[in-house]
């Protein structure tokens, strides 16, 4: 059974559940994805703003996605539990790889159709695609 559908947690006990699950995949997005973030300040590659925004929109949705898929809200497969540390090196450098992607694209997207919305959007999408593939990734299985 998913943490989502445990039906004996009250109202409550479910949203601190949940908000648990965004912060921790909050700091772990962050923390691992920091080699990305360093990237990101030093060669931006696109107008700052643009990357600003879209890498906004990365860190923001990429931990709402992290939160719901780990925490089972979202289906997909099993997910590393919280403090794997087997798993942390491949971590790193997927959420980095996500993180720089999702935000260069987005950046690029704003910069070809110029408007901040497609800045924001397309970094959304993306995310939830990488962490959607990510438990495929780590049990080496190919997506069908």
């Amino acid at each position: 059974m998913s943490n989502a559908t445990a039906s004996n947690r009250t109202i409550v006990q479910r949203i601190e559940r949940w908000l648990e699950f965004i912060f921790y995949s909050g700091v772990e997005l962050s923390v691992l994805g920091s080699p990305a973030l360093l990237i990101l300040l030093y060669f931006p590659f696109y107008d700052i703003d643009a990357n600003a925004i879209a890498g906004l929109s990365t860190i923001m949705f990429g931990t709402l996605w992290l939160a719901m898929f780990r925490g089972g809200y979202l289906p997909a497969r099993d997910y590393p539990r919280l403090g794997n540390f087997s798993s942390v090196p491949l971590r790193t450098v997927y959420y980095s790889a996500t993180v720089l992607g999702a935000t260069w694209l987005g950046a690029f997207g704003w910069q070809v159709f110029g408007t901040l919305a497609v800045g924001f959007l397309l970094p959304i999408g993306v995310t939830w695609l990488a962490f959607a593939a990510f438990p495929f990734v780590w049990r080496g299985e190919r997506v069908r």
